[in-house]
């Protein structure tokens, strides 16, 4: 019996690293996306980083293509990726949520013990290290950068050699809805 459940373990734990292995994430041929805060008056705007160049930066807040000169761009924000602090924290609470009843839950089946601290200490623990983990994550999943690091971000847009001459292009435009 012991070497069933050996055997049918094995090959579960064989076919879950498959299938870990198999199932990569599909290569995106978009632009990372982008928030430009202006050096002027106008409002922030966002969307997918398209192309760049010395001169100006395109990007697509919609269906249109936009050109923003460098001269009107205060700060250029890229999302390196789509993880985030926010998802982490959740994360956190959710794993200190079941880890500390699940422990509280184990605690109350052995007699004379106090378990009113191990749901409550158990979530915390996962709280602070996940805070952490939360300001981490968030600042690596960021880039800023400037009008004289230009080429650099070149490798977020979806054209990095440039804008190709068959897109329609707008002419200059403030950052802005």
């Amino acid at each position: 019996m012991t070497s069933r459940v050996l055997v049918i373990g094995l090959v579960f734990g064989d076919l879950a690293l498959q299938a870990c292995v198999v199932s990569r994430q599909p290569v995106t041929v978009l632009g990372h996306s982008v928030r430009i805060t202006p050096s002027e008056r106008d409002s922030a705007s966002s969307g997918e980083l398209i192309a760049v160049s010395a001169e100006s930066v395109w990007v697509a807040p919609g269906a249109e293509i936009v050109s923003v000169p460098w001269s009107r761009v205060g700060r250029l924000q890229v999302r390196l990726s789509n993880v985030n602090g926010g998802g982490a924290m959740a994360y956190s609470v959710v794993m200190g949520l079941l880890t500390g009843g699940a422990l509280f839950a184990a605690c109350s089946q052995v007699e004379d013990t106090e378990c009113a601290v191990v749901l409550p200490g158990v979530l915390g623990m996962w709280l602070l290290l996940g805070a952490l983990s939360a300001m981490t994550i968030e600042s690596s999943s960021q880039k800023a950068l400037g009008a004289a690091q230009w080429e650099a971000l070149r490798a977020y847009a979806r054209f990095p050699q440039g804008l190709p001459d068959s897109l329609p292009r707008q002419g200059p435009a403030s950052p802005g809805p």
